[in-house]
């Protein structure tokens, strides 16, 4: 029969608040805290400790939101176990202690590969981080043992299953404690310094800052229409002449509204002085009267919007910039390849969306896009001039899927999508690429079969993307092709050039019937 052994365990020291934060006697305690607050020092200790009192075949679970994470706190309890008192397992990322209990460490991932084990305590590691269906799957593996869990990490907005729990747990729901350790905390109890509190908050965005340093949740990683309301409306919103850079914000209308903010970014805010709101209008037009409405601003001193005609027509030289007034940025619907080149035909900074310093993907609108901004200026200030805009903001109701996402498709009323990403062309476009292997298929069955009816093909000279050339040969699967052509012309030469289209299809027709 093996020796018994006695082991003495002293806990690592933890300051008083950090103690009562993680070993506190409820089922669950959730635990915002501060960067380097020793949140993640604590419940290593607690984990560890329940993991002492266990015994063969149990198992406790650090979830961290990926590998590289789960790693790092493998590493940090590796190194402090006296040797001999465990066995890692670097493959599995797995601490068996002398008892036979068996401390994992596991990535949240993929949800799906949490379930199925009877845990017996558990700790989730930066919690606003991890997706909520880990939460989910994680939960009902203490079910059996009716095991503990320790929710940990820093504050990341509202908009998190995290933040929720933390607000039961801090409304006093039975067998939940709350606690938020602070930067000041832990420069009280030695762990940090003042002067490197006083660093970061210089170096970080302030709602960065106090999330990170504070636990405080920035009320900016809402959507603005949830909380749009008066406060949002004010003259202050007016143009500052050289208070900040000019933005453009535009979503080309398909089924919906074209829909154009002018913004200003200053003082830490998004200010919308201006709007273009119309249809049926082609793309030049649209640039020309934002550029109407910079000419207008009182302490624009470039071109004349002559002097601009004829710089574009090649006649003149371009100007330069003016840094201060100019759009530095013109940024919407991704769709809107025309429109995007437009803008920089006319001289208007206007990078692709995978090249703006905010992701504008498929379900976001235009002004979500500038709030959402690499400067991480995400208030937002409306003038009362702008009735489109507040009509669309005041009704919009998208579904709210949770993290900050919501879902993208149109409400029926069609204000409450004035800024949606025409919503409709992407479904369509969806749809298509989903349908791409039937359509393969059946292009496959018609190689070789033919149109033999009269057809008309109108191609456009500044179509970048079906250029004239694609459309070479044609003529060897339609023999009745006719061909027409508008040079000065996008994408959508409907909406572009109607005129033009319109005379080159009566034309065709006339022929026909003739």
């Amino acid at each position: 029969m093996p020796e018994a052994r006695v082991i003495t365990y002293d806990r690592p020291p933890l300051y008083p608040k950090q103690q009562a934060a993680i070993f506190a006697p409820a089922r669950y305690a959730v635990i915002e805290a501060s960067t380097k607050s020793g949140k993640t020092h604590g419940c290593l200790a607690w984990l560890f400790e329940q993991a002492a009192q266990g015994g063969p075949g149990q198992h406790y679970w650090w979830v961290a939101p990926v590998a590289a994470q789960a790693q790092i706190a493998y590493r940090r309890l590796k190194a402090v176990i006296p040797h001999g008192l465990a066995r890692a397992n670097a493959t599995d990322a797995t601490l068996t202690l002398a008892n036979a209990a068996t401390i994992w460490f596991k990535s949240a991932e993929t949800p799906d590969h949490l379930y199925g084990e009877d845990v017996h305590a558990a700790v989730i590691d930066e919690a606003t981080r991890v997706k909520e269906a880990a939460w989910h799957a994680l939960r009902s593996t203490l079910s059996h043992t009716r095991g503990p869990v320790r929710i940990i990490g820093n504050v990341r907005g509202r908009r998190n299953w995290a933040y929720r729990m933390a607000r039961r747990a801090e409304a006093g729901t039975p067998d939940m404690h709350y606690a938020r350790l602070t930067a000041t905390d832990a420069v009280a109890a030695g762990i940090l310094t003042a002067a490197e509190v006083d660093d970061a908050q210089r170096q970080l965005p302030a709602d960065t800052f106090r999330e990170l340093y504070f636990a405080e949740p920035a009320d900016t990683y809402a959507l603005v229409y949830a909380s749009f309301g008066a406060d949002n409306i004010s003259p202050a919103a007016e143009y500052a002449p050289g208070a900040g850079p000019l933005y453009v914000g535009y979503d080309w209308g398909f089924t919906d509204l074209t829909h154009i903010g002018l913004y200003q970014l200053r003082d830490e805010m998004l200010y919308q002085f201006d709007e273009l709101v119309g249809n049926r209008q082609p793309e030049r037009i649209w640039v020309r009267r934002v550029v109407e409405r910079v000419l207008a601003l009182p302490d624009y001193r470039g071109p004349t919007l002559a002097e601009w005609e004829e710089i574009w027509a090649g006649r003149a030289a371009p100007a330069p910039h003016w840094p201060d007034v100019w759009p530095d940025w013109a940024v919407g619907d991704p769709s809107a390849v025309q429109l995007r080149q437009t803008f920089k035909a006319h001289g208007i900074s206007a990078p692709g969306p995978d090249k703006v310093r905010h992701a504008v993907v498929s379900g976001q609108d235009v002004l979500r896009a500038l709030i959402w901004s690499g400067e991480d200026r995400r208030r937002f200030v409306l003038h009362p001039r702008c009735t489109a805009t507040r009509e669309a903001l005041e009704n919009y109701r998208a579904l709210d899927l949770g993290e900050g996402v919501y879902d993208a498709r149109p409400d029926p009323d069609p204000a409450n999508h004035v800024y949606s990403h025409g919503t409709d062309q992407a479904r369509h476009l969806v749809c298509w690429y989903r349908n791409d292997r039937a359509n393969w298929e059946w292009g496959e069955e018609a190689r070789d079969a033919r149109i033999t009816c009269p057809a008309l093909m109108v191609t456009a000279g500044r179509d970048p993307v079906l250029t004239p050339s694609l459309s070479a040969g044609m003529e060897r699967v339609i023999p009745q092709l006719q061909r027409g052509h508008i040079e000065a012309c996008g994408h959508w030469t409907q909406q572009e050039c109607p005129e033009e289209l319109n005379r080159l299809l009566c034309d065709w027709l006339t022929e026909l019937s003739a």
